[in-house]
Order: C-alpha cells, then sequence, then structure tokens
C-alpha cells in the first residue's frame, strides 16, 4: 500500500502531500535498451524488485579518512565511498555509492560477484546519478565487467536531470551473459575537472543496485505534487484533496514516531467541484492523516474482482481476427444469430467505439456493438469499476486459442488495453488461464510457454497495478479437475509446479466437489494432491444453487467446510459469487419467465445502484455470504459476461435504443429492490433483453 501523508500537529497544519498514480507501460514489446526515468517523477522505494547483497551500500565498512572506501562485500580502486550523497531520496536511506574526481583518476570503480540462475529473464536496476555539466564530466555506469549480451545502464552528464538521479533498468538474460556475473558500479571517460563546479569533487553516484527476475519486477509508481486542505473547528474538520484518476483513500494515526498502524477512515467520501472530501468529528490532540490507493496490489485479501473475458470482436474494430466473435453465429449479425442475451446500453461509447451490425433501431439507423481491441472501450469499462468501487479483473486467457497466431494476436491487444485501463484508473488486473477446449497433448507446452511470453516479452507483471499475493504476482488457471476439462493429474502438477517455481502465487479454478472427489470433480485420488498444490482455492459456484435457501444450504454444507480445510493446509480461499445465470441465446434456448416467487429472492442480473455507489443488494448478499464469519476472505464475482447474461454491464430497456425484433425488459421502478426474471418470448426470433439501468445501472462490462 502506497502511502502519502498529510499531517496535522496540534492547533496548525502542515502540509506534505505527494499524489501517487501508477507509470504507464503499454508496448506489447519490450525493448532491450534501458530505460531510464526522473526520480522526481517518481515515488522511490515503490518498486518491485530485488537489491543485490549490499546493493543500498548501508554496510559502510571500514572508515578510511572520514570516509568508508570499502562497503561491505564491494571491492574496487579509485575514489569510490559508501556515506552520505547528495539529492537523495527517502529511499536511499542515507546512504550511497559515490564516485569523486579529486585527484583526476580516470576511472574508479567498486565490484562484487554473484551467481545467478540459468537461462533466466531478469532485469538490472538502480539509482544513478551525474554531476557533470559539458565541459567537466565523466559517465555513470553499472555494467556486468564487458560480457556478452550485458546489461549496461549508462547515464551521461545532463545539468538539471542527471544530477537530480533517475531510476535506470534494463532487461537481460543468463542463457547469453552467463549466470557468474562480475557486478560493477563505476565511472570513467573523465572529461575536464570531472564535475559541475558546484558540485566538484563529487562526479557520479549510484544507489539500490538489484537484479530482479523479470516475472517479480515492477516499475516504481509516479508522483505530483499537489495542494491539500484540512479545515479544522476544535476536534472536527474536513479533509480534502483534488479527485484523481486514482481512487485514494484517507487514513488516520496518532503517532508516527514509532511503526504503528494507519486505520483507514470509513467516513463517507464525497465529491463536488472536482474535490473529495471527508467530514472528520471526534479528533483530539495531534493526529495524523494520509491518503493510499483504495486498491492495495500486495494482496488478494477482501478483495472482490470480476471476470474480464474480453471476448467481443467485430470487423472493423482493428482487432487482429476482424469478424463476429461471441456476438454472432455464421457471422451474420442479426436476431436470430445472436449468441448473447442482453442488449447492451451503448449511450456512453464514443462513435469510434462501434460497428455496424445487420439489425437496426426503430429510427432506421443501424444496431452498433462494441469490441474489445479498441482501447478507449476498455479504458471506459476500468473508469466505471472505480466508479463504482470494483477492485479489479482476473482477465480471462483461453489456451485454446493461442495456438492460432490470429487469436493470438489479439489476446494480447486485449491485454495491453486492460493493463492500460488498470494503471489508468487505480484498478488491479491479473492473468487467469482457462483450458476449456484445449488439446490435451499441447496442454502444458502452451501454459508455460504462452506465461513465458507474457512475464518475459510483454512483461505484465512489470505493471504496478498487477496483482500480487504472498508477495508474488498471482497466476490463475481455471478447468483442472472438471470431469468435462482436458489434462491429468500430472499435467496440472507440471503446470502448476512451474508456476511456483518461477516465483508465483498460482490460484486454482477447482470444481466445486474438489475436496470431496465427486459430482463435477474427476475422482482419481491424485487430484487431492493437485488441488493441495494451489497457493489459493477458488471452487466453482455457477449453477449450483438458484434459490436463497439453497444458496445458504451451499455455504454450509460447501463453504464452510472448505474454508476449514484451506485453512487446515494453510491456503487461500476465493470463493465465486453466483448472483444468478441465464442462457437463451448461448445455446439456442427459448427464455422462459421464471418463477415470480423465486425470482423475487434470487438475483437473476446483478446490477449497480448509482445511488451509494455499491452494488446492488443482492449481490453484495451473496457475497456476505460468502465470507460471512471470515474475515480473511476473498471473493471472486461470477466470471461470464453479456453472452451468457452473468454480466455486471449496462443493458438497454429503452425501445427506440432496441433493435428491430428485440424485446426490451420493463425496466424496474427506482426504489425496489426486487430482482426481475426475464419476459415471455413471442417467438425466437424476438430476443429478451434485460437491463439494470435508471437507478440501477450495472458498471462492469465484459469486453
Amino acid at each position: 500500500m502506497r502511502q502519502f501523508d498529510l499531517i496535522r500537529s496540534g492547533g496548525g497544519i502542515r502540509l506534505t502531500w505527494r499524489l501517487g498514480t501508477t507509470l504507464m507501460l503499454l508496448s506489447n514489446v519490450a525493448t532491450q535498451a534501458q530505460t531510464s526515468v526522473r526520480l522526481s517523477w517518481l515515488t522511490p522505494g515503490t518498486e518491485w524488485t530485488t537489491s543485490v547483497a549490499n546493493g543500498d551500500f548501508q554496510t559502510q565498512g571500514p572508515l578510511v579518512a572520514d570516509q568508508h572506501p570499502n562497503p561491505t562485500g564491494w571491492s574496487g580502486f579509485g575514489e569510490m565511498s559508501a556515506d552520505p550523497g547528495t539529492n537523495m531520496m527517502r529511499a536511499d536511506h542515507g546512504i550511497v555509492a559515490k564516485g569523486y574526481v579529486t585527484g583526476g583518476n580516470p576511472v574508479s570503480l567498486l565490484e562484487r560477484t554473484m551467481v545467478l540462475e540459468p537461462a533466466t529473464h531478469y532485469v538490472l536496476s538502480g539509482y544513478l546519478w551525474n554531476f557533470g555539466d559539458a565541459a567537466n564530466r565523466v559517465n555513470t555506469v553499472v555494467d556486468f565487467n564487458d560480457v556478452p549480451g550485458e546489461p549496461q545502464l549508462t547515464l551521461f552528464a545532463n545539468p538539471g536531470v542527471a544530477d537530480q538521479g533517475l531510476f535506470v533498468y534494463r532487461y537481460f538474460n543468463t542463457a547469453v551473459t552467463g549466470t557468474n556475473i562480475t557486478l560493477r558500479v563505476f565511472y570513467d571517460g573523465l572529461t575536464g575537472t570531472g564535475a559541475a563546479a558546484q558540485y566538484f569533487p563529487l562526479a557520479a553516484q549510484w544507489d539500490n543496485i538489484a537484479i530482479t527476475k523479470a516475472s517479480y519486477f515492477a516499475l516504481p509508481q509516479t508522483n505530483s505534487v499537489v495542494q491539500m486542505t484540512l479545515t479544522s473547528d476544535g476536534n472536527n474538520g474536513v479533509l480534502s484533496w483534488p479527485t484523481a484518476p486514482l481512487e485514494l483513500l484517507p487514513h488516520s494515526t496518532s503517532n508516527i514516531a514509532s511503526i504503528v498502524p494507519w486505520t483507514r477512515l470509513t467516513n463517507r467520501v464525497t465529491f463536488a467541484n472536482a474535490q473529495s472530501q471527508v467530514t472528520l468529528s471526534n479528533f483530539p490532540g495531534t493526529r495524523y492523516f494520509n491518503l493510499a490507493d483504495a486498491v492495495d496490489t500486495s494482496t488478494l485479501t477482501r478483495k472482490m474482482l470480476m471476470g474480464y473475458q474480453g471476448w467481443f470482436a467485430c470487423p472493423g474494430d482493428g482487432s487482429t481476427v476482424n469478424r463476429w466473435v461471441h456476438w454472432f453465429r455464421s457471422q451474420t449479425p442479426t436476431a436470430t444469430n445472436a449468441t448473447f442475451d442482453f442488449w447492451p446500453d451503448i449511450s456512453e461509447l464514443d462513435p469510434d467505439e462501434l460497428f455496424d451490425t445487420a439489425m437496426t433501431l426503430s429510427n432506421g439507423t443501424p444496431a452498433r456493438v462494441y469490441g474489445a481491441a479498441k482501447r478507449k472501450t476498455v479504458l471506459r469499462h476500468f473508469k466505471w469499476m472505480r466508479d463504482y468501487n470494483i477492485d479489479g479483473v482476473f482477465l480471462q486467457r483461453f489456451s485454446s486459442e493461442l495456438g492460432s497466431p490470429t487469436f493470438s494476436a489479439w489476446r494480447n491487444q486485449v491485454t495491453s488495453n486492460v493493463w492500460a485501463g488498470a494503471e489508468a484508473y487505480g484498478r488491479v488486473f491479473a492473468i487467469m488461464y482457462d483450458i476449456s477446449g484445449q488439446q490435451a497433448s499441447t496442454l502444458v507446452s502452451t501454459l508455460t510457454n504462452d506465461w513465458n511470453f507474457l512475464v518475459n516479452t510483454m512483461k505484465v507483471t512489470s505493471s504496478p497495478r498487477y496483482q500480487r499475493h504472498r508477495g508474488q504476482p498471482v497466476v490463475a488457471i481455471w478447468g483442472f479437475g472438471f470431469t468435462d476439462r482436458p489434462g491429468t493429474p500430472q499435467d496440472a502438477l507440471a503446470v502448476i509446479n512451474y508456476f511456483k517455481s518461477a516465483g508465483f502465487t498460482v490460484m486454482g479454478g477447482v470444481p466445486t466437489y474438489w475436496r470431496t472427489l465427486n459430482n463435477d470433480s474427476q475422482s482419481d485420488p491424485a487430484w487431492a494432491n493437485v488441488y493441495r498444490a494451489y497457493d489459493i482455492i477458488s471452487p466453482w459456484a455457477v449453477g449450483r444453487y438458484a434459490t436463497e435457501f439453497q444458496a445458504d444450504d451451499f455455504r454450509q454444507n460447501l463453504i464452510s467446510p472448505d474454508l476449514a480445510t484451506t485453512r487446515s493446509l494453510g491456503l487461500d480461499y476465493m470463493p465465486v459469487i453466483f448472483p444468478g445465470f441465464f442462457v437463451a441465446q448461448s445455446f439456442s434456448r427459448l427464455a422462459v419467465e421464471p418463477d415470480p416467487a423465486q425470482r423475487r429472492e434470487f438475483l437473476l442480473a446483478p446490477g449497480l445502484q448509482r445511488r451509494g455507489r455499491r452494488l446492488h443488494d443482492d449481490f453484495w448478499r451473496d457475497v456476505r455470504r460468502s465470507g460471512r464469519g471470515h474475515r480473511d476472505v476473498q471473493a471472486r464475482a461470477d466470471r461470464r459476461g453479456t453472452p451468457r447474461a452473468r454480466n455486471v454491464c449496462p443493458a438497454e430497456h429503452r425501445w427506440n435504443r432496441t433493435p428491430e425484433r428485440l424485446v426490451p425488459s420493463p425496466r424496474r421502478g427506482r426504489d425496489s429492490n426486487v430482482a426481475r426474471g426475464f419476459p415471455a418470448l413471442p417467438n425466437k426470433a424476438e430476443r429478451s433483453v434485460t437491463s439494470d439501468r435508471d437507478g440501477y445501472p450495472p458498471k462492469q462490462c465484459d469486453g
């Protein structure tokens, strides 16, 4: 959790406020050249890196003539020392490595040896400074003693920039560099006196040298300075700050002199005139306040994540598939070929996000839908998630598609869009593989090769918004062990162990009856060891209950025993929240009116209330039911979307915005908490659609 301080001291107020956003890295194909970012643009210390031994130079070594020329574990020559530096950041912890030019040394150097894992992707990174100017300078360098393919980091003189420090990083692979490394920090290229007059004799500076597995590495957050105010009247007051894309929530403590927990304020945040405000009361004495990310990327605990299929495509939407996917059968965009049950409300989408079908609205204009290849559309979905307090998504990645270069490229395009949306709006995301339809013979290689691509080529886990848990990035696999899914216990263990050995927290989307090895789970006893090899268990709940009574029975007879088992095994547990289901068009069935009494107690189409910015009561009832009595339970909302009518997404209710031959559902009253079912259909061509608009707008879409 990243925290930014506002301090109230006694009767006065002292403001120090840094607003955290996240560093955007949107390229699909990462370059092997170095990347440099000014430290003043970042929140140093928020990066996810693995420091080399004494890479922060805090263990200074023996004192020699008022300096520390031999920091512990390093050796070298010239004018190098580990001492308090210049233009440092808080993350430097007071000590850095420094290079002087008092004696005109052309080169000064510190080095140490280390052994890395073979054929592994890594990132070399560090904080670098260069204190030269055009006439007097050196080159600030970190390298591997000139081995082939080394990831050399170099910072040249640039007054006003290089002297303030930069975060510099570069990827490499030990298949090229070798595993036995001599890591060097040094300067060379002495020109003139070697340092600008205002800094002489200090020429170069280094800190926080790290060599990190690419799978673990994440970029630091950016920051900018904004104004924040606290108006007070005795023990009461109003805390306010500019509303920003990254959702922030206030915390409080009474003491920062020692390590004490910050307590999140439960006061309601209001929004007016681009300002966020919290009314404070009963805060006697000295209090300290800060703002932190509303969505903590470091843990899944107490989170609700939606499933994001990203599976809609349209001709002309810029996707590599360039065809109708998950909208219509037979590439014919008509009502009789529709494979979805909600007609989406597209009123908030721009014209360049929409694509014509063969259907028309009542005014004769084409009925239009969207595709996940459009970044603008996916970013809009993430904005809705921020607006309605949804933490983020598991991005589905269907392994059966990855053998097709066309579909694989499309999936990568959607991944890049989701990555951008999470960073733009302070949400989290993680990859979830779905093995449905995968050929068994290529199952293991497909998953492991694709993950290698995502981590080491796309570098998705380097995003500051990639979800982590137990200190590692999360990857989920859905489908192992189901009676109708591919793979043997040996296949499953090979994949799980591959992910775990590479440094990831692995979540299993497992059968409902994983614990008892019956019903939807394969019965081979070997599957018991597979399920217990995961770090997180997430049993399937879709279709397992249809009434409130059945849902409570499901909690009592499945969720509670599951939790007891996972806790005894030291595993985490993430239930699937199933608010209802409808599949009339997915399987060419005629929709049927549900029993009126039953539909009043079970939510078929969860929506979000505009007032209060919370999920519909029935949806949250399921969340509370799943986690009842368990403080640390995570929640994963039902994963499918529009085609199978379990979406949390705007659906249309207005006749004039629904295509001809499609029948919109009557909209629910503003004050009704009763979930609507589907009306009886006059015939197969007149498809039913449903809506939660007009006071109850769903706001998380399935791309």
